[in-house]
């Protein structure tokens, strides 16, 4: 059990965050192929839901990288915000873990690791876009402004 005289000391509350160690990372990488999964999906459903409006682009004289830009900016930007979001919401989850838990407190989490956080799921959405290119560039623009929703 959780002593404070062992805590002072650097006994058994030493232990026990070290024991945590292993576990969170496995809890990042999870989170990690998580995050490419939900984007990849998401990233590809936008794609699929926009074929006429991509093609329309591609119709009016816009250039691949200019199409691939106005796709990118715009999952980017929901990305990013996805992103302030979680932060925030994994905050009060965090607080509410620690409040159960009766130990740590959220001043215990380094600043630099709301930055990291930040900028991963801002790099692994470039990844997964970049995966996606050539389906967005793949689209015929023929056969998606002849359909019919």
């Amino acid at each position: 059990m959780f002593n404070v005289a062992d805590a002072e000391s650097g006994g058994s509350f030493a232990g026990f965050q070290d024991s945590l160690r292993p576990i969170s990372v496995v809890i990042i990488i999870f989170v990690l192929l998580l995050c490419v999964f939900v984007i990849y999906n998401l990233t590809n459903l936008n794609i699929g839901e926009r074929h006429r409006e991509i093609a329309t682009l591609g119709v009016l004289g816009y250039r691949k990288g200019e199409i691939l830009g106005y796709v990118y900016r715009e999952i980017m930007m929901m990305a990013a915000a996805g992103a302030l979001f979680g932060i925030g919401l994994g905050c009060l989850l965090l607080r509410a873990v620690f409040g159960y838990l009766e130990f740590g407190s959220l001043a215990d989490v380094k600043w630099y690791s709301y930055i990291v956080s930040f900028l991963l799921i801002l790099c692994f959405t470039c990844i997964t876009d970049l995966l996606l290119s050539r389906k967005i560039l793949s689209i015929d623009m023929t056969s998606s402004l002849k359909s019919v929703d």
